[in-house]
């Protein structure tokens, strides 16, 4: 899903196929661009098409596709029962320590979009395990969550390892890993976390 890791005409057919069983434009993603820091945006229909530099896009538009494609980092969607918003945030070692990424996000959502937590839904995607990264990610999303007052019942949690999770009784795995790759010397990948306002499809 990477064009950094995958021919443009493989990546190319990957995302058209995806787009088209989302039934969404593919030329309207604005994409992150990960940087492993502080920064948060808030997405207009000026944006459409663009890739920016942060960790975090928020948007209150409909139909526009908000993309991330992580390897072993965490992708964190959020949003609300009535859809106010949607939001998608890249959780990595750094910023989820240093900048305290996903508390940042919820603040902004708060007091930029003046949604209190107590009605902000988080999915945790796949990312990589304590059974093989020194660093318990999806630990550290969820305490920052607790912190800004997230109910339990709002979080879902994959708690899937990118690094090891195989496809049911076969010797494949089923995501890329950079950091897997390293270990094997396989060939690196990138898989897509997609996510959009489409109230006619709730």
């Amino acid at each position: 899903m990477s064009y950094r890791w995958g021919s443009r005409e493989i990546v190319n057919q990957n995302l058209n196929n995806l787009y088209q069983m989302l039934t969404l434009d593919v030329t309207k993603e604005v994409h992150i661009m990960p940087e492993f820091g502080p920064t948060v945006m808030i997405v207009t229909e000026a944006n459409q098409g663009e890739t920016l530099r942060c960790d975090g896009l928020l948007t209150t538009v409909d139909n526009i596709p908000l993309g991330l494609c992580p390897a072993d980092c965490l992708p964190i969607v959020l949003t609300t029962d009535d859809l106010q918003f949607v939001g998608l945030v890249h959780g990595g070692k750094e910023n989820l320590i240093e900048y305290k990424i996903v508390e940042r996000t919820i603040k902004k959502i708060q007091e930029s979009l003046n949604i209190p937590s107590r009605e902000i839904l988080v999915g945790i995607g796949p990312g990589i395990g304590r059974c093989h990264y020194e660093y318990d990610l999806y630990l550290l999303a969820v305490d920052q969550l607790r912190r800004t007052k997230i109910p339990e019942d709002n979080i879902w949690i994959a708690g899937i390892c990118t690094y090891c999770s195989k496809f049911p009784g076969e010797d494949s795995y089923i995501f890329f890993s950079h950091r897997r790759s390293q270990t094997t010397g396989e060939e690196e990948g990138r898989f897509a976390a997609i996510v959009a306002l489409n109230p006619k499809k709730h």
